[in-house]
């Protein structure tokens, strides 16, 4: 009886440590209270490959002066009413591409891809995700919440320009965001083609890595119990965020981008990406290059690959 009493105790003290823990990740990695941010600091150790990879991802100066000049500010609300917030640049044709920024990060991490795409007379609708840069919101959705909302950016779009051709284009988060989208079984047609670069499968094998990676925990039951307090918490499961799974449902073109030197999203979760896609689609891989540094490592061949595909499917 001593025994069991004994055992009985230290499953309680476990299972308590491990919602403490659980619930710490939660609000660490989903409440935009939690400050902290994955910096590009984090993508280089080079300080002159770090200077050039932030006038390549963020813009040249030149750029985002002219950007922030000439872009509307536009706003919409959420399907649960959370104020989004985005930049839309004009240009005189009916091609627009909607890009999607990374975990932590806001719209300026997609600028330099806007600077690019503006060029070839894209219309630039650059959004905040929801809990991230001017959007309202208090819980990030890591690509799942947000599928709704690029949706509904979408729909805006259609509503003034019914002949729209669009494209999604995100890294990261913004990645996954993309992926989840595409997904949707009522998607526009007027959305014609995706670019994932440096997605992850889903927000369960995501955080189950970093726990493993990062903190020498097991993903059970801190996972399990995490995912209970994010539905009542945000809204939504991690384990049902899953662009692996959306990406079954997709119908149009897909183009996946990934570095090889990814330490943060494994490299191999591109080819499980790209296998469960049953559309046309492209993949595009980068010798030495880390998260979302493909564009920095071989920016040449990074747009050649993105400009070619989106002349062949758009």
């Amino acid at each position: 009886m001593k025994i069991l009493l004994i055992l009985l105790s230290a499953v309680i003290l476990i299972g308590i440590i491990c919602f403490f823990i659980a619930n710490y990740l939660v609000h660490f990695v989903l409440d935009r209270k939690m400050e902290h941010k994955e910096g590009l600091e984090s993508l280089s150790t080079d300080p002159d490959e770090l200077a050039y990879a932030v006038t390549v991802i963020g813009g040249s100066k030149e750029w985002k002066e002219f950007f922030y000049k000439n872009a509307e500010e536009r706003t919409v609300n959420a399907f649960d009413g959370t104020e989004l917030f985005g930049y839309f640049l004009k240009a005189d044709s009916h091609k627009y591409a909607i890009l999607c920024h990374g975990y932590t990060s806001d719209l300026s991490g997609m600028l330099g891809k806007a600077e690019h795409l503006y060029k070839d007379n894209f219309n630039i609708l650059a959004v905040d995700a929801r809990a991230h840069g001017k959007s309202g919101g208090r819980f990030r959705g890591m690509g799942w919440l947000e599928r709704l909302d690029i949706k509904l950016w979408a729909e805006e779009i259609i509503k003034s320009d019914p002949q729209s051709k669009i494209i999604l284009f995100g890294q990261s988060m913004g990645a996954a965001t993309v992926l989840n989208t595409v997904g949707e079984e009522d998607l526009a047609e007027n959305v014609r083609l995706a670019i994932s670069d440096c997605a992850y499968l889903g927000v369960w094998e995501e955080f189950s890595l970093q726990l493993k990676v990062r903190y020498h925990l097991p993903a059970f039951p801190i996972m399990h119990i995490a995912d209970i307090i994010s539905r009542k918490k945000a809204g939504y499961t991690f384990s049902e965020a899953s662009p692996l799974s959306q990406i079954k449902k997709c119908k149009i073109p897909v183009l996946f981008i990934h570095g090889e030197d990814d330490d943060f999203v494994p490299f191999s979760f591109l080819d499980e990406l790209y296998n469960a896609a049953n559309v046309p689609k492209e993949k595009m891989s980068v010798k030495g290059a880390r998260h979302c540094m493909s564009e920095v490592i071989e920016n040449e061949r990074y747009w050649k690959t993105i400009d070619n595909f989106i002349e062949k499917y758009l």
